[in-house]
């Protein structure tokens, strides 16, 4: 992904892709100077519930540090939180009428056991 065009993800060679959600995955340390959106508290740290921010339907973050619990920055915790993250995904989606991906519940299953 090189840029937005439309609050839509531009690929490399010019491609947009019509996606209803992000998963950004950053690694070891947190960036955020990309998202330009007051969804941030005066410590430029995301305003969510255990991952989803209310401010901004569609915007989540996962693998922070106490999303949940002690655990939540580590590969044994993030599971359990990305599971929960998926969890409210999939009732958006519901609540907006918005038909559920095929494998909405292998992804969700996933999610879950690596947890």
């Amino acid at each position: 992904m090189t840029g937005v065009r439309d609050g839509l993800p531009l690929l490399e060679d010019g491609r947009v892709l019509d996606v209803g959600n992000v998963v950004w995955c950053t690694g070891f340390q947190a960036g955020f100077p990309w998202i330009d959106l007051p969804v941030f508290d005066e410590e430029d740290e995301p305003r969510d519930e255990r991952g989803v921010v209310a401010a901004e339907p569609g915007l989540y973050f996962v693998g922070l540090p106490f999303l949940y619990a002690f655990s939540s920055v580590m590969v044994h915790g993030v599971g359990r939180d990305a599971g929960h993250v998926v969890k409210a995904m999939m009732a958006r989606k519901a609540s907006a009428g918005l038909a559920q991906p095929r494998d909405a519940g292998r992804v969700e299953a996933a999610t879950l056991s690596a947890g």
